[in-house]
C-alpha cells in the first residue's frame, strides 16, 4: 500500500539524498577553492621572497662597490685618522663579499 506516510517518507528521504549530494559537491568545490587560494598565496610569497632576494643582491653589489672604492683610497689615509683595525675589517669584508659572489656564480 502506498499511503501518504510512505510517500512523505520517500519524499523526505529523496530530499535528504539530494541535500547530501549537494553538500558533497559544495565540499569538493570548497576544497578546490582552498587549494587555489593556497597556491596563489604560495606564488605571491615566492614572488615576494624573490623580489627581496633581488633587492638584497643589488644592495650587496652596491655596498661591495663602495667598499672596494673605500679600500682603494684607504692607502692614503693617515694612520691617526682611522680607527684601529679598520683597514683589516675592510679587507675582510671585501674578501667575504667577493667569495659570496663567486659562490653565487658557481651555483
Amino acid at each position: 500500500m502506498n499511503t501518504i506516510k510512505d510517500r512523505t517518507e520517500a519524499a523526505v528521504n529523496a530530499e535528504i539524498e539530494r541535500l547530501e549530494a549537494m553538500n558533497a559537491s559544495l565540499l569538493a568545490i570548497t576544497m578546490q577553492v582552498t587549494d587555489w587560494k593556497a597556491e596563489a598565496l604560495q606564488r605571491r610569497t615566492e614572488a615576494a621572497v624573490n623580489a627581496e632576494i633581488e633587492r638584497l643582491e643589488a644592495m650587496n653589489a652596491s655596498l661591495l662597490a663602495v667598499l672596494t672604492e673605500v679600500d682603494e683610497c684607504a692607502e692614503y689615509w693617515s694612520k691617526y685618522d682611522v680607527p684601529l683595525g679598520l683597514h683589516g675589517r675592510i679587507k675582510d669584508a671585501l674578501r667575504e663579499g667577493q667569495e659570496g659572489i663567486r659562490r653565487e656564480i658557481l651555483r
